[in-house]
This record gives C-alpha cells, sequence and structure tokens, in this order.
C-alpha cells in the first residue's frame, strides 16, 4: 500500500468531536434519545503541482445515537452512544497531490461503512468511565478554534496520527478501550484512556473488525486540559507497547524492531480579540513522536479563526492556519530523496447557507509534499458542504 494511502487511513479527524454527547447534551435535557445525521462532501482539485491535476470527489455520512439510560431503563447516571460511519473511499492526496499529512480530513481510501463508537459510559461531570469502540479525538488532543479547517493536520496532530500498524484509535478505524475522566479543582480536567493497539484489520480496512490480540499491544494516551477565562491549555503524552519496525532495519548492526513508540503534545487556544459573539481565536500545537520509527518526529501548527466576519447572525468563520511536520533523522538517512519536511498553508471561509447547509470554500498550498525532494509543490482549491438534521 503506498505510504500515503496507508496515512489517509489513519488521519481524519473532528467527526465524533462535533456528535458526540458533549454535543448534544442540551438537546438530551429534552429528549433521552438524540439522533444526529451529518453529510460532508469535499470538492477538491490540484490546480498547480503535485502527483497530476484532477478533481475528486470525497464523502463522508455520520448517522449517531446518544442514549440517557438513567431516562430510558433507570440506570443511573449512564448512557450509551453508538455512532455508524460511511465514506465513498475517493483519494485524493495518495492520487493526485501526492502530500503525506493528507489535505482532507475526511479521506480514508476505503470504501466502507463501519461501526465507529459503540460505548457506555457511566459518571457525571466531575468522574466518569467510557469503555467500548472508542476515537481518541473525541476527547483528546481537540481544540474547538483548530475545528474549521479541511486539512487533517489540525485534528490529531501529524505527530500522533502517523503512528501504529493501523493508525491509533482515531478515523476512520477505532479500537476498544476504556477511557477514565475526572476534574481535579474547578479548571482542570484530567484524561487517560488504555485501547487496543492496532485498530480493526489492516489486511481488511473495509470491514469492522473488533480484536484485542496480546501481539498488538495497547496504545495509551494521557492528558491534562486547563481551562482559564476565554484560554484553554492541553498536555499530553502517549506510547504503544508493540514492538515497531526501525528506520535502520536495513542496516545489519541495528535491531529489526523495537520499543518505545511514544511522544508528548502541547496545545492550546484563547480568544484574543472580538466578543463572545464574535470571537477571534488564536491556537497552536506542539507535538513529537519517536523518529526510529515514524517518518515525522516533530510536528507544529498554528492559526487563527475569526467568527461573526460577514455572515448574519455572525455564524461564519474565516481561518488561516500553518501545519508543520518535519521528517525524522533516521529517515533521512536511509533514504536520500527525503526532504526536512512537509509545509501546508491553510486559507478557508465557511458560511451558512440555511439552517442546515453550510459551504466552505478552502485553499491549500503544500510544501514538499509528502517529504520529497522529487515531489513538487501542489497548489490544492476546493469547497466543502456540510449538511446536518438532528431529531
Amino acid at each position: 500500500m503506498p505510504r500515503s494511502v496507508k496515512l489517509a487511513s489513519m488521519l481524519g479527524w473532528g467527526a465524533t468531536a462535533l456528535l458526540a454527547p458533549g454535543a448534544v447534551a442540551a438537546q438530551q435535557a429534552e429528549r433521552p434519545v438524540v439522533f444526529d445525521l451529518r453529510y460532508k462532501a469535499d470538492v477538491l482539485a490540484v490546480a498547480a503541482g503535485g502527483v497530476r491535476h484532477g478533481v475528486r470527489y470525497l464523502d463522508n455520512l455520520d448517522a449517531t445515537m446518544a442514549v440517557d439510560l438513567d431516562r430510558v431503563a433507570g440506570v443511573p447516571k449512564t448512557q450509551a452512544f453508538v455512532y455508524l460511519l460511511y465514506n465513498n473511499g475517493t483519494s485524493f492526496s495518495s492520487t493526485l497531490a501526492g502530500d503525506a499529512q493528507i489535505v482532507s480530513s475526511i479521506e480514508t481510501g476505503v470504501q466502507a461503512v463501519r461501526l465507529y463508537e459503540a460505548w457506555v459510559e457511566h459518571g457525571d461531570a466531575r468522574l466518569s468511565a467510557r469503555a467500548g469502540l472508542y476515537d481518541v479525538n473525541s476527547e483528546f488532543d481537540a481544540l474547538t478554534a483548530s475545528m474549521l479547517f479541511v486539512h487533517s493536520g489540525h485534528g490529531t496532530g501529524t505527530d500522533i496520527s502517523q503512528t501504529g500498524n493501523n493508525g491509533p484509535s482515531i478515523f476512520p478505524v477505532t479500537a476498544p478501550g476504556l477511557r477514565v475522566q475526572g476534574m481535579a479543582g474547578e479548571r482542570v480536567t484530567l484524561r487517560a484512556a488504555v485501547l487496543g493497539g492496532t485498530p480493526g484489520n489492516p489486511a481488511h480496512p473495509g470491514r469492522t473488525v473488533v480484536t484485542l490480540r496480546p501481539r498488538d499491544g495497547v496504545f495509551a494516551i494521557a492528558e491534562a486540559d486547563w481551562r482559564i477565562g476565554h484560554a484553554r491549555l492541553i498536555a499530553g503524552t502517549w506510547r504503544y507497547t508493540a514492538r515497531f519496525a526501525l528506520h535502520t532495519a536495513d542496516d545489519a548492526r541495528a535491531p529489526a524492531r523495537g520499543g518505545g513508540n511514544a511522544g508528548v503534545y502541547l496545545r492550546g487556544e484563547a480568544r484574543v480579540a472580538g466578543s463572545a459573539a464574535r470571537p477571534v481565536s488564536a491556537f497552536f500545537r506542539l507535538g513529537t513522536a519517536a523518529g526510529r520509527f515514524n517518518l515525522f518526529d516533530r510536528f507544529a501548527s498554528i492559526g487563527i479563526n475569526a467568527q461573526g466576519v460577514a455572515a448574519p447572525g455572525g455564524q461564519d468563520e474565516l481561518g488561516f492556519a500553518i501545519a508543520h511536520a518535519r521528517t525524522a533523522g533516521a529517515a533521512r538517512a536511509v533514504a536520500r530523496d527525503v526532504a526536512d519536511s512537509e509545509t501546508v498553508f491553510e486559507l478557508t471561509y465557511r458560511t451558512p447557507l440555511t439552517a442546515h447547509l453550510s459551504i466552505q470554500p478552502d485553499l491549500q498550498y503544500v510544501v514538499d509534499p509528502s517529504a520529497s525532494r522529487r515531489q513538487r509543490d501542489v497548489l490544492v482549491v476546493g469547497v466543502r458542504f456540510e449538511m446536518t438534521l438532528r431529531r
């Protein structure tokens, strides 16, 4: 499988963060069962550079159901969540743009209908536990200001999403696990999760496969989340227990596989101007990954999001962001054509057309796609459409 297709199966973000029970809590105060449908489509074109010029249509359908089991079945402080996911599987980055971090957050490279999440949570805002099929990015490594952007790197950071035999437990394939979350005072939330080390089945990427095999080990992640006024700061760490192939595996003096596939990240956001109704927010992210195993060992992103720019009611958003992934020294050592990094600049604007439909023109420029000296820089133009229905 080409590297960019493999990365596409691991990258992606935002759907669960938008649809998880936190987003429907207000409606559950009125109804014990909440259904949510969201259809997202990207029309993307390579305007210059890349592998070749062309246009692709990518889509993503989310269907979720959140159930308050206290009101439905008399189980106190317990809720259930089920999430079905469909993607048409069209590839853009791997076939046209040639980038590694993935231009579209809904690209999967595989047409499939999947059971994406299915979990039960018990507890309250002070302390809770969640068990089942779980998307790590629904709560971990997630900010509000960066959710506007189409590029995958502004969801789960590229340092994390590139890792594993089939990615960590994020879009579009998840693993079973346990998440525990609690408040440490009034401003700090602590959360930790342990999940299967290989989501799904890499040999059959279109199937829903739920396994916990000893040889896969586990993926563990923990973070502290501070909220102070209009600012938020997140610090986290992650690790796999399994052993992975080393970049130096072709060197007889080095072991073929090793442990220690791990990293840390720091990200934050703050309102820097405007008002509560029309905020201007800035965000950043820094992250590391073990360079012995992964193409990128450092990742940094920064951006700004202005809401209420022109649309009536202040519902539109305008944003500019940069995602920079630096290649590991070990990767450069085994391939002379590996560049120092891949960097993506994105300018985007989202505005509602109706109460249920929005449109989002998007422009991205990728420098050194796939961190390859042989690849031409690529200019991508596109538009995202999003339709929602909540019952």
